[in-house]
């Protein structure tokens, strides 16, 4: 169970909290990095996905998993370990920016990216291997798996995802 201001956000196992957090708050909280939490633009759909577009670039998503309709923002949530380094060149969408910050945690550094040295408060962190970490101010590009994303009402911090919907 997680509590926010003595009243019940959540219930549930930590694996059902952390895979699918019921609001922002709760995909905020649990899970260590952070999850990356990003206000998103809803854009025309495209190839049977709906494009969201941001400060630190695109993702695609299934609309058939969120519930979309009548929005024209949402906060997309996405942890650090569930992007990965873009090898298609922007081609898949993706988040590109410069290099602010290396957080070296072992076998694992902490890589904290945004455009413009992410002073518009579009930075996005992503977890990768230390033998392949950038280096300081260097540009990066990651890529999410659209089936590890959430969603989340920009108003009410509310998942989005639909009941039912397959996860993973």
């Amino acid at each position: 169970m997680l509590l926010r201001d003595g009243r019940i956000e959540q219930v549930g196992t930590p694996r059902e909290i952390f895979e699918r957090p019921r609001s922002a708050f709760v995909a905020g909280f649990i899970g260590t990095p952070p999850m990356n939490l990003v206000e998103m633009r809803i854009e025309a759909p495209a190839d049977g996905h709906v494009v969201l577009r941001g400060p630190c670039g695109t993702v695609h998503v299934d609309p058939r998993r969120f519930e979309l309709e009548g929005r024209a923002r949402v906060t997309l949530g996405v942890r650090p370990a569930h992007l990965q380094a873009d090898t298609h060149e922007g081609r898949l969408g993706g988040f590109a920016g410069e290099v602010q910050l290396i957080e070296y945690l072992g076998n694992e550094v902490l890589v904290s990216f945004g455009p413009n040295g992410g002073d518009d408060g579009g930075e996005i962190s992503a977890l990768m291997p230390s033998a392949q970490g950038p280096g300081l101010h260097e540009r990066v590009r990651f890529v999410a798996d659209p089936q590890q994303v959430h969603l989340f009402d920009i108003d009410t911090g509310v998942s989005l995802l639909r009941t039912g919907a397959p996860f993973h």
